[in-house]
Parts: structure tokens; sequence; C-alpha cells
């Protein structure tokens, strides 16, 4: 294949991602974002094209362009302009009691940064050693245990922040605001603990994204705080991966992070298409299976069974075939929605899959932009279940999302619920005794 044609796509694959930014309505739209992710895999792609001669990058450019198309399908079926919706911020309401609800968002924030901090030790002891905190190297009973404390405790902060900062926008009250700040600030400073270079990007990003959601408009400010602590991050993180390098640390901290979000995002999903796949069929929706395996495997505590990808990455670890279902490859290797998509129904499935994506974020896109009334709490279970398509993109594990999503979500939210209740019956009595007496003087007065 000549310079020319690879040149030519890659012209047609950046016009591509300009084009999803018009469509979708900015760049901080999941639309758009994916796309992002497209093109950096497309990017990495290219590396193996040049280093091993590998077509993986064609792939990629067909499910962009597939991705595409599903765009312009919804915005014509729905006619999406967004200039209607820039700066009409979402109008939420609840109907809970705010003295209350501002009592329960204060004790839930601080038990879950207690929580948080029993885990800083061990989250500092792997980071100095070069490593990351991941729960999934951890017995099965530990592995449950790790999930709560790392992805419920961890972004059940973010929940906080995105409860107090709706209710904040409905209430007007300071205090309110202070909470959002305090839970969003926990929630960066523990996101970096775990050493993962993704917690030096991600945290900001969402952060970003959901306040786009809400107040549909970029804050220019928020961005510009957003990539100097990115800047910081990655500088912190990249640290502790490169501290071996003496010279060039900085360049060597960027140049890591370059190759972790191009060369090693598509570093599965190019062996499996070149060391798998001419060897062995087509999943046709095993992989399901294997995330229903794995599921009912933490629910009872059993050993866990490798996920596809997860296979895949055993395989390159070097484990033969016939030992690859057993969970030796620790870290979950990327094999994105997109090799999901081909390792399932081949290139098909790549075509298909690609398209219903593109319909299905710019059909999220722009029910989230277009809503102009919302529950503090509906709000929230839906800006985090739109976070979670970015999850979902880069491992193409649909129901361990799902399952990721409802860890994220639910135990916060019961342990709001409990802390609001237990707050707001002994409240509910004084005030019925209250009404109460009241109704007795009036009746008396009237006699």
């Amino acid at each position: 294949m000549t310079n020319v044609v690879i040149i030519l796509i890659s012209g047609l694959m950046l016009l591509l991602a300009i084009l999803s930014y018009i469509q979708s309505g900015g760049i901080l739209t999941i639309t758009f974002l994916v796309m992002f992710y497209i093109l950096f895999l497309f990017l990495g792609s290219l590396q193996f094209y040049f280093s091993e001669g590998h077509l993986t990058f064609l792939l990629i450019f067909i499910a962009a362009l597939f991705y595409f198309i599903g765009i312009i399908a919804i915005n014509g079926k729905l006619k999406f302009n967004f200039r209607k919706y820039v700066g009409r911020q979402i109008k939420v309401h609840t109907k809970l009691n705010a003295s209350i609800l501002k009592l329960a968002l204060i004790l839930s924030t601080v038990i879950l940064i207690y929580v948080q901090l029993l885990a800083i030790p061990e989250r500092l002891s792997t980071i100095f050693a070069g490593e990351f905190y991941h729960p999934t190297a951890l017995p099965a009973a530990e592995t449950l245990k790790g999930e709560f404390l790392n992805v419920s405790g961890l972004q059940g902060l973010f929940v906080i922040f995105l409860i107090a900062y709706l209710v904040y926008i409905y209430k007007k009250q300071p205090i309110f605001k202070r909470i959002a700040f305090l839970s969003l600030l926990f929630y960066f400073v523990f996101s970096l603990s775990t050493g993962a270079k993704k917690d030096a990007i991600f945290p900001f990003l969402y952060w970003l994204v959901s306040d786009f959601y809400i107040n549909k408009k970029v804050d220019r400010r928020k961005v510009a705080v957003s990539i100097a602590l990115v800047s910081v991050s990655i500088l912190f993180v990249g640290y502790f991966w490169v501290k071996k390098e003496v010279n060039g640390l900085t360049f060597s901290a960027i140049k890591l992070y370059y190759s972790r979000m191009t060369y090693w995002s598509v570093n599965t999903f190019d062996y499996m298409l070149y060391n798998y796949f001419p060897y062995y069929p087509y999943q046709y929706g095993n992989t399901l299976l294997l995330e229903i395996r794995r599921i009912f495997s933490q629910i009872t505590l059993a050993p866990k069974m490798a996920l596809f990808n997860e296979i895949i990455g055993n395989m390159m670890a070097g484990v033969t075939y016939s030992h690859a279902n057993e969970l030796i490859f620790q870290a979950s290797p990327e094999l994105t929605i997109f090799g999901m998509f081909y390792a399932n129904f081949g290139i098909l499935g790549t075509i298909f899959g690609s398209l219903f994506l593109g319909i299905f974020t710019q059909w999220l896109n722009i029910f989230l932009l277009s809503r102009k009334s919302s529950s503090v709490f509906c709000e929230t279970f839906l800006i985090m279940l739109m976070l979670n398509v970015i999850g979902y993109c880069r491992s193409g594990n649909l129901l361990m999302v799902i399952e990721s999503y409802l860890i994220q979500v639910l135990p916060v939210t019961i342990l709001l619920t409990l802390i609001y209740l237990i707050l707001y019956l002994p409240m509910a009595n004084k005030i019925s005794k209250h009404i109460k007496n009241i109704s007795l003087g009036v009746m008396n007065y009237e006699r």
C-alpha cells in the first residue's frame, strides 16, 4: 500500500472527526468523544502498519465511517440542531427536604472520604513501586471488596458531587456548592492515588462533560483549569512509571501517555486479528456468556474465569490456549468495543455494530441536550450512564460495564437514602406533633 493511499485514508479519518464535531454539537459531547477515541485507535493502528505491515487501520477506518453514518442517520430522523439548546441550563427539581438532604450529603461525603483514606497506604505502596492498584489481582472475596472500595467508593464521591451541584442549581444555597466542591476535590485526589494512567485524565474529563450537559455550554475557565490539572496529573502519575529514566523525565511521561492512548489502546485488537482469528472461529455471542459466568462467579465468590479480552491477553502473555480461559492476565486488556464486534461476527459485526453505536450515542447525546427539566437523581443517573458509554467503548464488555454502572450508583444512593431517612423520621415526628398541637389549639379556641 502506497504512502499516498495512507495519507488519503488518514485525511478522510481526520475529516470524519471534524464532521462528527460539527454534527454532535461540541467537543465535550459523548458522540464526539467516542469519535476522538476512534481517532487515537487509528493513530495506534498506523504504528502497526509501519512496523509490521498490519492493516488493522483499515478496519478502524471502516468502524469510524459507519459510526459517522449512524450519527447522520439519527440527526436526520430527529432533525437535531444544537443551537436550539446552547446555554439553556437544565431546570432540576427535588421534593426532598433541603435541610435534611444537606446533612445527608455531608455525612455521606465524610463516610466515603474515610473509606477511601483506608485504601491510601496500599495504593501509595504500589505507586512508589511503579505499579498501580488493581483490585482484580486479589482473590475472589477480596476482589468483590476491592470493587466496592475502588469503584463504588471512589465513583460515589462523583455521584455526590453531581447531586450536590444539581441541588445547588435548584436551591441556590451556597452550602450545596461547597459540598459539591469538596466531594469533587477528594474525587480528583483519590483517583490520582490509584496510580492508574487513565485516572490522570478521565476524572477531569468526566467533570467537564457533566458540566457541559448540565449547563449546555462549554465553560472555558473550567476547560483551562482542567488542562492545567491534567498536565500536572500526567507528570505526577507518569513520573512513577518512567522514574528510572533520569534524563528527559517530562518528555518520557508525555511519550508514555501518547503511547498509552494510541499504540497500547489498539495492541490487543491487533493481536486478536493476526494471532487468534486465523486459527479460531468467531464467538457469535459467546463473549456475553463469558461475562455472565464472570458475574455469577463474583456473586458466589467462585474462582473467576477470564473474559474474552482477558483470554487474548493471556495468549499475548504466552499462556497456551488450553489454559487461556483461566484468569492469569490480571489487568483487563483493552479489546475495544470494535474489537468485540469483530470477535463475535467478523467484519459485518464491526460494520453494523459501529452503525448502531453511532445511532445510540447520538440519540443519547440529543436526549440529554434537549431535556428542559429533570429531577436531581434522574439527571445524576443519566449522566453516570452516559459516562459509562466511554468505558464500554474501551473495554467492549457490555454486561461488565452495566455491572460497573450499578456498583457506581446503587451503594452511594442507598447510603444517602438511609442517612436521609434516619434524619427525616425524627423531624417528621416532631412536625407531626407540632401540627397536632396546633390543630388541638384551634379546636379548643373554636369551642
